[in-house]
Protein backbone atom coordinates (compact mmCIF):
# COMPACT_ATOMS: atom_id res chain seq x y z
CA UNK A 1 0.00 0.00 0.00
CA UNK A 2 2.89 2.65 1.01
CA UNK A 3 4.13 1.94 -2.90
CA UNK A 4 0.91 2.97 -4.21
CA UNK A 5 0.53 6.19 -1.83
CA UNK A 6 4.27 7.00 -2.41
CA UNK A 7 3.15 6.83 -6.65
CA UNK A 8 -0.26 8.55 -6.39
CA UNK A 9 1.81 11.55 -4.30
CA UNK A 10 4.46 11.83 -6.69
CA UNK A 11 2.84 11.98 -9.60
CA UNK A 12 0.43 14.25 -8.01
CA UNK A 13 3.00 16.74 -7.32
CA UNK A 14 4.90 16.27 -10.67
CA UNK A 15 1.69 18.31 -12.06
CA UNK A 16 -0.50 21.01 -11.31
CA UNK A 17 -1.96 20.21 -8.27
CA UNK A 18 -6.06 20.99 -8.26
CA UNK A 19 -7.26 24.10 -6.21
CA UNK A 20 -5.94 25.77 -3.25
CA UNK A 21 -2.54 27.49 -3.17
CA UNK A 22 -1.78 30.06 -1.44
CA UNK A 23 0.84 31.83 0.02
CA UNK A 24 2.21 33.64 2.95
CA UNK A 25 5.11 34.60 4.89
CA UNK A 26 7.14 32.71 2.04
CA UNK A 27 5.52 29.81 3.00
CA UNK A 28 3.20 28.28 -0.30
CA UNK A 29 0.67 25.72 0.92
CA UNK A 30 -1.37 24.06 -1.88
CA UNK A 31 -3.98 21.89 -2.14
CA UNK A 32 -4.30 17.92 -3.71
CA UNK A 33 -6.40 15.91 -4.82
CA UNK A 34 -4.89 12.69 -5.44
CA UNK A 35 -6.27 11.54 -8.24
CA UNK A 36 -10.08 11.37 -6.52
CA UNK A 37 -12.63 12.87 -8.62
CA UNK A 38 -15.87 11.79 -7.86
CA UNK A 39 -18.36 13.77 -5.28
CA UNK A 40 -19.91 12.30 -2.26
CA UNK A 41 -23.58 11.93 -1.42
CA UNK A 42 -23.99 13.46 2.23
CA UNK A 43 -27.19 12.11 3.53
CA UNK A 44 -29.20 13.38 6.05
CA UNK A 45 -28.49 12.67 9.77
CA UNK A 46 -28.91 13.16 13.24
CA UNK A 47 -28.82 16.89 14.22
CA UNK A 48 -26.64 19.09 14.12
CA UNK A 49 -26.30 18.19 10.17
CA UNK A 50 -22.70 19.54 8.43
CA UNK A 51 -24.99 21.99 6.54
CA UNK A 52 -26.60 23.44 9.92
CA UNK A 53 -23.37 24.13 11.34
CA UNK A 54 -21.91 25.23 8.56
CA UNK A 55 -25.20 27.81 8.44
CA UNK A 56 -24.98 28.41 12.25
CA UNK A 57 -21.53 29.32 12.06
CA UNK A 58 -22.27 32.12 8.89
CA UNK A 59 -19.35 29.72 6.95
CA UNK A 60 -20.32 30.72 3.44
CA UNK A 61 -18.42 30.32 0.12
CA UNK A 62 -18.17 33.41 -2.28
CA UNK A 63 -20.84 34.92 -0.15
CA UNK A 64 -23.16 31.47 -0.58
CA UNK A 65 -24.14 29.77 2.13
CA UNK A 66 -22.78 26.29 1.21
CA UNK A 67 -23.77 23.55 -1.06
CA UNK A 68 -22.31 20.21 1.05
CA UNK A 69 -22.72 18.26 -2.76
CA UNK A 70 -21.09 20.90 -5.58
CA UNK A 71 -19.15 22.89 -3.10
CA UNK A 72 -16.94 19.65 -2.34
CA UNK A 73 -12.83 20.03 -2.86
CA UNK A 74 -12.19 16.59 -3.27
CA UNK A 75 -9.03 17.56 -1.43
CA UNK A 76 -7.26 14.64 0.58
CA UNK A 77 -3.97 16.42 1.29
CA UNK A 78 -2.04 19.50 1.45
CA UNK A 79 2.12 20.51 0.51
CA UNK A 80 3.67 23.17 2.52
CA UNK A 81 6.85 24.45 0.85
CA UNK A 82 9.02 27.72 1.19
CA UNK A 83 8.45 27.63 4.93
CA UNK A 84 6.59 25.94 8.04
CA UNK A 85 3.18 26.46 8.17
CA UNK A 86 0.54 26.59 10.95
CA UNK A 87 -2.70 24.83 10.87
CA UNK A 88 -5.47 26.09 13.28
CA UNK A 89 -8.24 24.08 13.95
CA UNK A 90 -11.94 25.36 15.50
CA UNK A 91 -13.91 22.79 16.81
CA UNK A 92 -17.46 23.64 15.52
CA UNK A 93 -19.75 20.66 16.33
CA UNK A 94 -20.47 16.89 16.67
CA UNK A 95 -23.03 13.98 16.30
CA UNK A 96 -21.06 11.37 17.74
CA UNK A 97 -21.22 9.59 21.04
CA UNK A 98 -17.36 8.23 20.17
CA UNK A 99 -14.52 10.16 21.67
CA UNK A 100 -12.71 10.76 18.87
CA UNK A 101 -9.47 12.29 18.60
CA UNK A 102 -8.10 14.74 15.68
CA UNK A 103 -5.36 16.53 14.19
CA UNK A 104 -2.71 16.47 11.18
CA UNK A 105 -0.76 13.37 9.64
CA UNK A 106 2.32 15.38 8.01
CA UNK A 107 5.37 13.46 6.46
CA UNK A 108 8.51 15.05 4.52
CA UNK A 109 7.98 15.24 0.44
CA UNK A 110 11.09 13.18 0.54
CA UNK A 111 9.26 10.50 1.92
CA UNK A 112 6.22 10.93 1.58
CA UNK A 113 4.38 7.91 3.34
CA UNK A 114 6.76 8.40 6.86
CA UNK A 115 3.86 10.31 8.87
CA UNK A 116 3.97 11.75 12.02
CA UNK A 117 1.19 13.19 14.12
CA UNK A 118 -0.43 15.83 15.50
CA UNK A 119 -3.22 16.04 18.01
CA UNK A 120 -5.56 18.83 17.74
CA UNK A 121 -9.04 17.93 20.31
CA UNK A 122 -10.66 15.33 20.91
CA UNK A 123 -14.75 16.05 20.34
CA UNK A 124 -17.05 15.16 23.56
CA UNK A 125 -14.14 16.13 25.86
CA UNK A 126 -12.87 19.64 24.34
CA UNK A 127 -15.78 21.75 23.92
CA UNK A 128 -17.43 23.54 20.70
CA UNK A 129 -15.50 26.13 19.64
CA UNK A 130 -11.96 25.16 21.05
CA UNK A 131 -9.17 26.07 19.26
CA UNK A 132 -5.81 24.60 18.53
CA UNK A 133 -3.02 25.16 16.16
CA UNK A 134 0.03 22.96 14.78
CA UNK A 135 2.84 23.46 12.97
CA UNK A 136 3.87 21.60 10.17
CA UNK A 137 7.82 21.69 8.82
CA UNK A 138 8.54 23.01 5.68
CA UNK A 139 8.41 20.93 2.39
CA UNK A 140 6.10 18.78 4.08
CA UNK A 141 2.62 16.73 2.76
CA UNK A 142 -0.37 16.52 5.33
CA UNK A 143 -3.71 15.51 5.77
CA UNK A 144 -6.04 14.85 8.77
CA UNK A 145 -6.23 12.00 10.98
CA UNK A 146 -8.78 10.83 13.39
CA UNK A 147 -8.10 8.10 15.80
CA UNK A 148 -11.88 6.96 16.48
CA UNK A 149 -13.38 6.11 20.20
CA UNK A 150 -10.07 6.80 21.38
CA UNK A 151 -8.10 4.68 19.16
CA UNK A 152 -10.43 1.43 18.12
CA UNK A 153 -9.50 2.73 14.23
CA UNK A 154 -8.12 5.14 12.28
CA UNK A 155 -9.04 6.80 8.73
CA UNK A 156 -7.78 9.68 6.96
CA UNK A 157 -8.27 12.17 4.82
CA UNK A 158 -5.95 11.05 2.37
CA UNK A 159 -7.87 7.71 1.01
CA UNK A 160 -5.21 5.24 0.33
CA UNK A 161 -4.25 5.22 4.26
CA UNK A 162 -7.69 3.82 4.68
CA UNK A 163 -7.90 0.05 4.86
CA UNK A 164 -11.34 -0.08 3.85
CA UNK A 165 -10.40 1.65 0.73
CA UNK A 166 -9.38 -1.27 -1.53
CA UNK A 167 -9.75 -2.02 -5.33
CA UNK A 168 -12.38 0.54 -7.09
CA UNK A 169 -13.94 1.88 -3.81
CA UNK A 170 -12.71 4.85 -2.57
CA UNK A 171 -13.50 5.94 0.84
CA UNK A 172 -13.70 9.45 1.50
CA UNK A 173 -13.77 9.48 5.55
CA UNK A 174 -13.02 13.38 5.44
CA UNK A 175 -15.07 15.95 3.28
CA UNK A 176 -13.17 19.10 2.19
CA UNK A 177 -14.69 22.43 1.61
CA UNK A 178 -13.06 25.85 0.69
CA UNK A 179 -15.30 28.77 2.04
CA UNK A 180 -14.69 32.49 2.88
CA UNK A 181 -13.49 31.21 6.72
CA UNK A 182 -10.86 28.56 5.87
CA UNK A 183 -11.39 25.08 5.13
CA UNK A 184 -14.43 23.34 6.17
CA UNK A 185 -14.06 19.69 7.20
CA UNK A 186 -16.94 17.35 7.75
CA UNK A 187 -15.89 13.62 9.14
CA UNK A 188 -17.48 9.76 9.17
CA UNK A 189 -15.92 7.96 11.74
CA UNK A 190 -17.59 4.64 10.61
CA UNK A 191 -15.99 2.09 8.09
CA UNK A 192 -17.50 1.26 4.93
CA UNK A 193 -20.86 -1.14 5.14
CA UNK A 194 -20.80 -3.06 1.87
CA UNK A 195 -24.18 -4.20 2.77
CA UNK A 196 -25.73 -0.51 2.72
CA UNK A 197 -22.79 0.65 0.29
CA UNK A 198 -22.34 3.89 2.57
CA UNK A 199 -19.42 4.83 4.92
CA UNK A 200 -21.31 4.37 8.50
CA UNK A 201 -24.46 6.60 7.94
CA UNK A 202 -22.06 9.16 5.28
CA UNK A 203 -23.58 12.28 7.05
CA UNK A 204 -20.38 13.75 8.03
CA UNK A 205 -21.12 15.24 10.91
CA UNK A 206 -19.99 12.78 13.23
CA UNK A 207 -17.10 15.97 13.74
CA UNK A 208 -17.08 19.17 12.10
CA UNK A 209 -14.36 21.43 12.45
CA UNK A 210 -12.94 24.48 10.43
CA UNK A 211 -9.10 25.10 10.15
CA UNK A 212 -7.15 27.83 8.55
CA UNK A 213 -3.47 27.70 7.01
CA UNK A 214 -0.86 30.01 7.40
CA UNK A 215 2.41 30.47 6.76
CA UNK A 216 5.13 30.84 10.02
CA UNK A 217 6.21 34.30 10.07
CA UNK A 218 10.05 34.33 9.16
CA UNK A 219 12.08 35.13 12.12
CA UNK A 220 13.44 39.05 9.74
CA UNK A 221 9.75 39.22 9.66
CA UNK A 222 9.31 38.52 13.35
CA UNK A 223 11.89 40.65 14.48
CA UNK A 224 11.02 43.42 12.41
CA UNK A 225 7.05 43.28 14.31
CA UNK A 226 8.77 43.07 17.48
CA UNK A 227 10.92 46.03 16.81
CA UNK A 228 7.98 48.36 15.54
CA UNK A 229 5.64 46.72 18.63
CA UNK A 230 8.87 48.48 20.67
CA UNK A 231 8.86 51.60 19.33
CA UNK A 232 5.09 52.11 19.53
CA UNK A 233 5.67 51.11 23.39
CA UNK A 234 8.61 53.55 23.63
CA UNK A 235 6.47 56.52 22.01
CA UNK A 236 3.45 55.69 24.02
CA UNK A 237 5.07 56.40 27.08
CA UNK A 238 7.06 59.40 26.43
CA UNK A 239 6.29 62.06 29.24
CA UNK A 240 3.57 64.86 27.56
CA UNK A 241 4.58 68.00 27.87
CA UNK A 242 4.01 70.10 30.97
CA UNK A 243 1.73 72.85 30.88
Amino acid sequence: MNKKILKTICASLAVAAAGLTTSANAAVITGLTLGDTSTDTVYVGSDPTLKSVADSFGITIGGNPINTTTDQTQWQAFTVTGGAANVTFEYLGSSASYNNQLGVAYAPLSNPTNFSYLHAFTNNIDAVGTSATVTVAEDSIFGFYVNVNSGSEQFFSINDLNDDNKGSLVTDHFLIFDTDQGLLVGLEDIRYNKDTGKLGDQDYNDVIFNVKVSGVPEPASAALLLIGGAMLLGRNRKKRPQH
